[in-house]
């Protein structure tokens, strides 16, 4: 227990000096969270996995790949058939156009001060870490296949972890056309505030 409030505690100093560019998050429950260390920029790489299969479902999920940022728009190499005005692409390289290098790109979420949140993951439990949602375009069918245009949705969630290195773990789709990306890190610690 020593151990743990130690680190968090040196969490909280390291945080204390990073800038705040509107990707950071007061709880108002005496937790802090800030991103902006996870933000790529530049030719820097975008944030990429491929997954998609639910473990212990009947049904094998289709995978595709998600590329995606922190508070920005996608950074680095796009793939020619994607937007790079979005902070989330859903790949699907099932389908391809009339050159098999291509894939079918959608936008799983755009980074606007509107329609992004950042929130706690649990609102009774601010150590689960929080999480970070965007807004996409529309799916043109709802879950049943029936024409009904929603919004695609792309939360990441930033699990509470020792691991400086934020790595996604897996990326599922609990519910149709929302997509969930796991990130185990320390910028999903409770910093708290003495």
């Amino acid at each position: 227990m020593i151990i743990k409030a130690l680190f968090i505690i040196s969490c909280y100093l390291s945080f204390l000096f990073i800038p705040s560019k509107g990707c950071s998050f007061d709880s108002n429950m005496g937790a802090t969270f800030s991103l902006e260390d996870l933000v790529r920029e530049g030719e820097e790489p975008s944030y990429f996995v491929t997954d998609g299969d639910i473990p212990c479902t009947k049904e094998v999920e289709q995978n595709y790949t998600y590329m995606f940022n922190i508070c920005r728009d996608v950074s680095g190499a796009v793939p020619e058939a994607c937007s790079s005005e979005a902070a989330a692409l859903q790949i699907d390289k099932r389908l391809t156009l009339t050159d098999p290098t291509d894939d079918w790109c959608f936008v799983a979420g755009r980074y606007d001060q509107a329609t992004t949140s950042l929130e706690l993951i649990s609102d009774s439990d601010p150590t689960e870490g929080v999480k970070l949602t965007y807004v996409g375009d529309d799916c043109s069918h709802d879950a049943e296949g029936n024409l009904n245009p929603t919004p695609r949705k792309f939360h990441l969630h930033f699990t509470c972890s020792s691991s400086s290195v934020a790595v996604p773990v897996h990326a599922y789709e609990y519910q149709h056309c929302e997509y969930t990306v796991e990130i185990p890190s320390i910028y999903g610690l409770v910093l708290l505030l003495f």
